[in-house]
């Protein structure tokens, strides 16, 4: 379902994209805010599906975890770097506060715990129109009754998030939570979003092992808490001499990994802005995908830069035409086609010595969980799932062209 759902949002996203940049200066100012229009209401609906996507995986028990380490300085970093940019508009205060005597380090998912973080950030600054929004982690409080009855005050975390927006009813807390429920209690879209972004962080944080708590007070603000266990819980009558904890609960098919996974590389954060496009003057890129739809996309994009583009509709083609053509500089490589799939192209290619250092960039519109460590496993330098952003992917061919 996300391959069939993302492949045709990826044309909407990027050809909406360009039209709306006007490079050739033939639109009218109405015709440059209709594609502004489709592409605000293609991201919408990608978050949509992104949304309902991860519902279904929690639900379903399909969601992994990876449990390691995680600091509250680094917690802490990410909202000021991430959020700041959302307040300053809006004049209001970000504020973060880290309580003395917390733990070092927490046992969670890092991945997970930033996307509920991220959820109640966003939500606290939509509703806020004045005054501050508050991030603080302490030690919880001593009298705080949990749902979740695993959980300990000894050994848990608080982390809450304060806004001094519109409050929330006492007859619309609990709604809240229930999925396509807007943050006022209603579902009348009038603040956006999906209406399922509170659905999933309480799903996320009780996978964690935690629950949220919400008090609010209606034009006064909110305060979400988020409480974890500073320790990952396991089974009581499971042991922990292994590597590798077991699963959080038998009903659930959570595959934890104890070690630290590597973070997802995005070299287009160190690099973009300071490679000029010239690096792109004169290079041949061969573009491997089956679905016409994204060879014109990624056509149009590169041709602005001047790149020679050579086409394989299938892992097949894609070699022979890297065998014609041994000056390719860089191969960008869909993952999921007829005939051989691009995981099978990309050991394939890799088995010539010829080809060791050719940068291949992997692209695919699955986009679960595991598939970037599948695509780096089988020869890809790096990875993007769809729809594609068009300046991500520049800023990435930036990069391995360079190098």
């Amino acid at each position: 379902m996300s391959h069939e759902l993302r492949t045709p949002l990826n044309s909407i996203l990027v050809l909406s994209e360009i039209l709306a940049s006007n490079k050739n200066g033939v639109m009218t100012k109405d015709e440059i805010e209709f594609a502004k229009i489709v592409h605000s209401s293609g991201t919408d609906l990608l978050e949509l599906i992104n949304d309902i996507l991860d519902l279904s995986k929690v639900e379903a028990g399909k969601m992994e975890l990876e449990i390691e380490a995680v600091s509250p300085e680094d917690i802490q970093d990410y909202v000021i770097r991430t959020f700041t940019p959302l307040t300053q508009p809006k004049n209001i205060e970000l504020k973060t506060a880290l309580e003395k005597g917390i733990p070092r380090t927490i046992e969670t998912d890092m991945q997970r715990l930033l996307q509920i973080i991220k959820n109640l950030m966003s939500n606290a600054i939509k509703f806020t129109e004045q005054g501050s929004v508050t991030l603080k982690i302490a030690k919880t409080a001593a009298g705080v009754r949990f749902n979740n009855l695993a959980l300990k005050v000894e050994n848990s975390i608080a982390i809450m998030v304060t806004d001094t927006g519109i409050g929330i009813p006492d007859d619309k807390k609990h709604a809240i939570f229930e999925a396509f429920q807007q943050a006022d209690g209603t579902v009348s879209r009038k603040f956006g979003g999906t209406g399922l972004g509170l659905t999933i962080s309480r799903s996320l944080a009780r996978l964690l092992g935690g629950e949220i708590q919400l008090k609010s007070k209606v034009g006064e603000g909110s305060t979400f808490t988020i409480y974890l266990p500073a320790t990952y819980p396991v089974p009581e009558n499971s042991d922990r001499q292994g590597t590798d904890p077991p699963l959080k609960t038998p009903k659930k098919s959570v595959a934890v990994k104890k070690e630290t996974p590597s973070a997802e590389e995005e070299p287009q954060q160190e690099s973009s802005g300071f490679l000029p496009d010239t690096v792109f003057k004169g290079k041949k890129i061969l573009v491997v995908d089956d679905d016409m739809r994204n060879v014109y996309v990624l056509s149009k994009i590169l041709e602005e830069k001047n790149v020679e583009i050579l086409i394989g509709r299938t892992g097949i083609e894609g070699i022979d035409k890297l065998h014609q053509n041994p000056d390719i500089n860089l191969v960008i490589m869909d993952i999921m086609m007829p005939e051989m799939d691009g995981y099978t192209a990309m050991r394939e290619i890799r088995k010539e010595e010829r080809y060791a250092s050719l940068p291949i960039i992997a692209l695919t519109a699955k986009a679960m969980k595991g598939d970037r460590e599948k695509c780096i496993e089988a020869g890809a330098n790096d990875y993007m799932s769809k729809p594609v952003q068009t300046e991500k992917l520049l800023s990435l061919l930036r990069v391995w062209l360079q190098k």
